[in-house]
């Protein structure tokens, strides 16, 4: 290994940066999104920026990450979750 430090790219603003300065969303195989940094699978990375946060609640932004639709259950079930992470 060369030391370099994984670098990810928010998909609400497309800023590039350090993985650990991101929340990685990831969808379970049954279709669901959680903030587990942990589970293995394709993932998709925002900012911890508010205004990110919203928009990557938005429509289609989630099923480009994923390349897969997202239902709108999972969707709240995210925002929930985010809501819950910011108290």
């Amino acid at each position: 290994m060369n030391g370099a430090t994984p670098e990810r790219t928010c998909c609400a603003c497309k800023r590039k940066g350090p993985q650990a300065s991101f929340l990685r969303v990831k969808r379970t195989p049954a279709g669901n999104l959680t903030l587990d940094a942990k589970a293995q699978g394709r993932s998709a990375y925002c900012c911890d920026d508010p205004d990110c946060k919203s928009a990557l609640l938005d429509k289609d932004r989630l099923s480009r990450a994923f390349k897969a639709r997202v239902d709108e259950d999972a969707r709240l079930g995210l925002a929930q979750e985010l809501e819950c992470r910011q108290r």
